[in-house]
């Protein structure tokens, strides 16, 4: 088991030389391990903490490309930019361009913008009319799941501790332990920097009604 997985063990009361039920297997550490890829994933996707320069090689008359990785997965990207104009392409929708220009697949040109089709596809505007133009785009990227100890789970000190945290509440929740799980998963939300995910009351607003009387709004 890794440092992360110990850790977590070690805050649930677990015996890391003599485990009662965590075993040091595939098998035996599948909870922990699940939670502690799922924090790991969460915060790269929320925060855009991880990543990755992805090099998009266009061709004449093709609008529509698929991107993959085989390392990490693809989420969303940050920067489009086209060396060849020394653009940064702006990012739009199928429903916006089609209310601007209802040709636009018809139209052949220098890329414009980019969209977001699905989890991993995208369109360029316009149509290029020669291959060898090549997109940069800057992805941010969640790290495939790891399986073994074998596996680096690179992470800085304090999402270290949030992972932890994390993984500490999923175990409490998976015991039916509502209120530590609350606890912990608040604990993982301060920690990572994401306690503006915690919902909060609705704003209420005062006015001033037409029988002279104030008024909630919500």
């Amino acid at each position: 088991m890794n440092m992360l997985e110990r850790n977590t063990l070690r805050i649930i009361g677990e015996d890391l030389d003599y485990p009662d039920v965590f075993t040091d297997d595939a098998e035996g550490m599948a909870l922990i391990r699940d939670s502690v890829n799922h924090a790991v994933q969460e915060i790269c996707m929320t925060l855009g903490t991880y990543t990755r320069t992805y090099h998009l090689h266009l061709f004449e008359g093709r609008q529509f490309y698929r991107v993959s990785s085989a390392v990490d997965h693809l989420l969303y990207p940050t920067l489009v930019w086209d060396r060849a104009q020394n653009l940064k392409l702006t990012q739009t929708d199928l429903i916006r361009v089609s209310t601007d220009n209802p040709y636009w697949m018809q139209d052949e040109g220098n890329p414009k913008e980019y969209m977001i089709l699905g989890l991993n596809h995208i369109g360029i505007v316009y149509v290029p009319p020669a291959d060898g133009r090549v997109l940069e785009m800057t992805w941010v990227c969640a790290p495939a799941a790891y399986t073994d100890d074998s596996q680096r789970v690179k992470l800085r000190e304090v999402f270290q501790r949030a992972t932890v945290q994390y993984a500490v509440g999923e175990y409490f929740a998976s015991r039916g332990d509502a209120a530590r799980a609350t606890e912990w998963h608040k604990r993982y939300l301060e920690t990572a920097g994401l306690g503006w995910m915690v919902p909060q009351h609705s704003e209420r607003q005062w006015r001033f009604g037409r029988y002279g009387a104030w008024e909630e709004r919500i």
